[in-house]
């Protein structure tokens, strides 16, 4: 029979009994006791097997032995881990799992402590050291760490939870896994953006390099021009943190302009980088980095400056033909951007919407010839008194400098106080008061479709015929200084360059023979829009497979140029945008709030134009 010591019946070994016969001859019998296997990591037990009541049956046979004590050796291991987490700043607090992955039957321990990696104990989390003890039974526990939570933008950092000294009590358990990584991640995040401001002379800052507020941004500069792109950060971030680094690659329209000079902001003083490369018109991998804290916190910050020269492979055409002397866009784009904040923490960064900068044609420079001589002033000569708007010289609007539609000595005096000049000398440009406004009246085709390979041209006669139609029907809704200024309108269709559809100089309408390539509609009942569906009180869609589809609508053209004669400038809305689009007839309408101020403060509310509206007969269908 089987008697329990340390080991039971109940948990370690079946209990057994019964009777052993030896037959005649035999001298060994075997007793089966069954073992249960657990997985509970245990000292070594025993339990006794007793023999009793003997039958020899009258021989002469005795117990020697009597008891058999029988030892379980333990064959279990137990292994304490401790695991790897992630957590939030703002999570408050940090649960590290400590793991027995067998349970035991005696209490063991173990110690903990903290160690500082990335994550420091003095502002990311609160040091804290311990012992866990594992009950009997017992196979999770968690140690608590309390993590700090600022205002402050950071990369994700780590800190350490090491075991130590294990105290198994004589149990067969390892220190499998003694180092846990606890990683703080700073779920907030930042932005910045980039500003980009076109200047005629470097802006004046702090030794820091900030501001207050942002230089004024030009939105045209001439071709002789010297200028500066500069690149400004204007962040979010949190108060007691500053910008570390910040980088870009820029891109411009070479063929205008140059870029000759990397200078940066006087806050970005280390690791400075930046490519210009001129015959491909980009400056790439333009990075500087700050020795400084709190740069940027609350002001705008100058990261960096291009100085833009006029050299003699940039030219800016007069274009005779057209009679223009721009705009031509300079291509600016930013790309590529990044600003990190101190600890060189990356924040989302953007580039901030901004007015494209167009480059004029220096309209003294008549020949383009990069000079301001005796050419220029001959031409100028052969169309002194010229009125251009009536004049058979290709030259006299080019001649008109201020234009007033005169070329007389106000132009001469200011042909005369820019002779001798000349673009290698970078001198600077005395140009008419209006210059280059009064010239700013293009009207452009929009070019997200595609130009077609045989477009439909327009006659002189049609355009002439058009003309007389609008102002004919027009001419009733207007004052009689107005009338009189229609009355002197006179259209040319002429070859215009690039997406130009037409401009106003004086009193001549310029059309474009083909409209950019897109071709005309030519409306012969330019009043009764029967081509057109609205799609607002302003806008009229071509009906689909009708004769204006896919078409530049003339009727809109000249309408807005009539607009510039009547003193309306560039609106938002209606037949006052600067672009077109195929397919779309324009309406006139009340003025957008911007024209209506920018007129009225010269007192030159257009009465025609600020009052057609859907419901008058001129736009009934």
């Amino acid at each position: 029979a089987t008697a329990d010591q340390a080991a039971t019946s109940a948990n370690d070994y079946t209990t057994t009994t019964g009777t052993l016969i030896f037959s005649p001859g035999d001298q060994l019998q075997t007793i089966v006791i069954p073992i249960t296997d657990t997985d509970l990591v245990e000292w070594d037990e025993t339990f006794l097997v007793n023999l009793s009541g003997l039958q020899t049956n009258g021989r002469n046979v005795e117990i020697g032995d009597a008891q058999a004590v029988i030892t379980i050796h333990d064959d279990d291991q137990a292994a304490i881990s401790i695991n790897d987490i992630s957590i939030s700043e703002d999570v408050g607090t940090a649960m590290v799992t400590v793991t027995l992955d067998l349970p035991v039957s005696q209490t063991i321990s173990v110690n903990y402590a903290l160690n500082d990696l990335t994550a420091l104990s003095s502002s990311d989390y609160t040091d804290t050291s311990g012992t866990l003890t594992f009950l009997p039974g017992d196979q999770t526990k968690t140690i608590s760490i309390s993590i700090t939570d600022t205002d402050i933008f950071e990369n994700d950092e780590i800190f350490q939870v090491q075991l130590s000294q294990l105290q198994a009590n004589g149990l067969n358990v390892v220190l499998e896994d003694d180092l846990g990584e606890v990683t703080i991640v700073d779920e907030a995040s930042g932005s910045a953006e980039i500003q980009l401001r076109v200047v005629d002379t470097p802006t004046i800052t702090e030794l820091s390099g900030e501001s207050d507020t942002l230089p004024t941004h030009l939105n045209n500069v001439s071709e002789w021009d010297t200028y500066w792109v500069e690149f400004w950060i204007d962040t979010s971030i949190p108060v007691n943190q500053g910008v570390f680094s910040a980088g870009l690659d820029f891109h411009y329209d070479t063929a205008f302009t140059s870029a000759t000079e990397i200078e940066y902001g006087a806050g970005f003083d280390t690791n400075q980088s930046g490519t210009v490369d001129d015959q491909a018109g980009t400056v790439t991998d333009l990075y500087a980095e700050t020795s400084s804290d709190h740069l940027g916190e609350s002001r705008f910050l100058l990261f960096a400056r291009l100085k833009f020269e006029p050299l003699a492979t940039d030219q800016v055409v007069v274009d005779m033909d057209g009679k223009s002397i721009g705009p031509y866009q300079l291509g600016f784009e930013i790309d590529s951007q990044q600003v990190s904040l101190s600890g060189d923490v990356p924040v989302y960064t953007s580039v901030s919407n901004f007015s494209q900068t167009h480059i004029w044609a220096n309209p003294f420079d008549f020949n383009d010839d990069d000079k301001i001589d005796y050419r220029d002033l001959i031409l100028l000569a052969g169309d002194y008194n010229d009125t251009p708007s009536e004049s058979d010289s290709q030259n006299a609007w080019i001649s008109d400098l201020n234009q007033d539609n005169k070329v007389n000595y106000r132009d001469l005096i200011l042909l005369v106080g820019n002779y001798g000049k000349n673009k290698a000398d970078n001198r600077t440009i005395t140009y008419p008061a209006n210059y280059p406004e009064v010239w700013n009246q293009h009207l452009l085709v929009n070019t997200l479709t595609e130009a077609k390979p045989d477009p439909e041209t327009v006659t002189q006669s049609a355009a002439e015929n058009t003309l007389t139609s609008i102002v004919e029907q027009i001419q009733p809704e207007l004052d009689p200084v107005q009338q009189n200024s229609l009355a002197q309108v006179s259209i040319q269709v002429v070859d215009l360059q690039g997406d130009a559809l037409g401009h106003v100089i004086s009193n001549t309408i310029y059309i474009d023979s083909n409209a950019a390539g897109y071709g005309w509609f030519i409306d012969t009942t330019p009043f009764d829009h029967a081509e057109f569906v609205y799609s607002s009180d302003l806008t009229l869609i071509a009906l689909e497979d009708g004769p204006a589809a896919n078409q530049v609508d003339l009727w809109t053209v000249i309408m807005h140029e009539l607009g510039h004669i009547l003193g309306v400038d560039h609106a938002v809305e209606g037949v006052m945008q600067n672009t077109l689009d195929p397919g779309i007839r324009k309406l006139p309408g009340f003025l957008e709030t911007l024209n209506e101020s920018s007129l009225q403060s010269e007192d030159e509310i257009d009465d025609f134009f600020s009052a057609m509206t859907e419901d008058i007969d001129l736009i009934v269908l």
